[in-house]
């Protein structure tokens, strides 16, 4: 923490600490994995950064809280699907093997 605080002492040309300059620029993004409180973290702090959530993080947490017959190919196709239909074909895949999982992956934005 002292680290953090040293570095948001040094400003930029506005008067804005310089990391939060750096930081909350749209050309940067910031990933999550969903853990509680991040997000609003981020967005209230680095409200112009972008904010995507990790689709790694996401498998591990789903084999580990909703363990069935799926693998992490199945999240990672629901990630890399490029239309609404597409998506729905996916999750409902990962439906078939484990509601829970798929429960799990649709309370998480898309567009995230």
């Amino acid at each position: 923490m002292q680290v953090f605080a040293k570095w948001y002492s040094y400003k930029d040309a506005s008067g804005k600490p310089l990391l939060a300059s750096w930081i909350n620029d749209p050309t940067h993004f910031h990933m999550s994995d969903r853990q509680k409180g991040i997000d609003g973290v981020q967005r209230a702090m680095i409200p112009e950064a972008l904010h995507f959530h990790c689709t790694l993080h996401i498998s591990n947490n789903c084999k580990q809280y909703h363990p069935g017959k799926y693998d992490r190919n199945d999240i990672w196709a629901i990630q890399g699907c490029q239309t609404e239909e597409a998506y729905k074909i996916c999750l409902n895949n990962l439906r078939s093997k484990c509601s829970r999982a798929a429960d799990y992956i649709t309370k998480i934005d898309p567009k995230t």
